[in-house]
């Protein structure tokens, strides 16, 4: 029988931690690689409560090798004070963030390019995907993931789900989905006085968690399986064990132009922040005569003007000052000879270096780059 990578889900705020650490190391020793939680329950009843129980969940299962996934959205990110960049979530050891509800694509793209994965919900048939591919984000960094659906009768009929997944297999990426154990009695949700159960088929809803399995093994190409609520029985994990198979991270994908540069000497810090700023890409609305990179002008805004320039050639690299309050900030990378400037808000802060320039052909709209002293 075909093999498939295999995961539980843990939700820390409802049992006490060393039952987390016994179910666990009895899911490891069956073969289970990777854990899902769900970030969206964290302020229930207090972040301040929650949160240290799931970092301390995420630093047992970092110990006992597990892949990490949460379930995030918007309100998590504004719950947490967080940025585009998942600053704060990338130092709680995650893997992989699961994007129950869909950010902007130009926002998800750029999270490619973050050293974090991404995980798209899978039982939306939308373009979604699409869009995001289409702004050069990083596919070697995402995959994707069906829901579950905690009340009666709100589960997946067997035709859709066939239809998503066909859809997302045509771009060979992970794509994955929840069985339920008929012995776990916890899902994602405050406590209740009702046993929660989490597939992604309803089909699947009162049917053996092996039943579940094997209906998905045998009649679809999907590559990863997870219980969906928690805790499963010792012997839904070891039934599960006959299915499982290890996890291996795919080879990460460095999709990023490297531009080697020779910078001026005596850069103030904003330009030299500018310079070596790690998330650059070329906006997608193409000009002819330069690169444009204008996220930095969100974060490095006080650029004095200095060494001003009122001409330019193709390789020099410029930094708009903040003569022009709207623009400054804005990186520019020229790409034609005798270029002319019409006003004196641009400074000039370096060169690429003679061999590097055929790369600029390559960076097109979306294309992220990185300026290599």
């Amino acid at each position: 029988m075909r093999k498939v990578v295999l995961g539980v889900s843990v939700y820390p705020q409802h049992i006490e931690f060393n039952e987390i650490k016994k179910y666990l190391i009895t899911a490891k020793k069956y073969g289970f690689t990777k854990i899902f939680t769900s970030l969206f329950y964290l302020d229930q009843p207090s972040v301040n409560i929650n949160l240290p129980k799931y970092l301390r969940l995420f630093k047992l299962a970092k110990q006992l090798g597990f892949y990490i996934i949460a379930d995030i959205g918007p309100s998590v990110i504004r719950m947490l004070k967080d940025d585009n960049h998942f600053s704060k979530l990338k130092l709680f050891q995650i893997d992989c963030l699961r994007l129950d509800t869909p950010l902007l694509p130009s926002v998800v793209a750029d999270a490619t390019y973050q050293g974090v994965d991404i995980q798209i919900n899978a039982s939306n048939d939308t373009k979604f995907i699409d869009d995001v591919i289409s702004l050069k984000a990083n596919i070697s960094r995402i995959s994707v993931l069906h829901n579950f659906y905690p009340k009666n009768q709100t589960g997946l009929g067997w035709d859709y789900f066939s239809r998503c997944n066909k859809k997302y297999q045509s771009l060979k990426i992970a794509n994955g989905t929840f069985v339920t154990s008929q012995a776990a009695y916890f899902g994602q949700q405050p406590i209740t006085n009702k046993q929660i159960k989490l597939p992604t088929l309803e089909k699947h809803r009162s049917l053996p968690i092996q039943e579940q399995a094997k209906e998905i093994i045998n009649k679809t190409k999907l590559n990863e399986i997870f219980i969906g609520n928690f805790p499963a029985s010792d012997l839904e994990l070891k039934v599960m064990s006959q299915f499982a198979k290890p996890f291996v991270k795919n080879k990460y994908v460095e999709n990023v132009i490297n531009l080697k540069v020779t910078l001026e000497k005596n850069l103030q810090m904003e330009e030299k922040n500018i310079a070596n700023y790690k998330y650059h890409f070329r906006r997608g609305d193409l000009t002819d005569g330069f690169i444009r990179s204008t996220d930095t002008r969100l974060l490095f805004r006080n650029v004095k003007p200095q060494r001003n320039i009122s001409h330019a050639k193709r390789g020099d690299i410029i930094v708009i000052n903040n003569s022009d309050k709207h623009y400054a900030g804005e990186l520019w990378i020229i790409l034609r000879n005798k270029f002319i400037f019409i006003d004196n808000t641009f400074n000039y802060i370096g060169k690429v270096n003679p061999k590097d320039l055929q790369k600029l052909s390559r960076i097109s709209s979306w294309n992220h780059f990185r300026l290599k002293c």
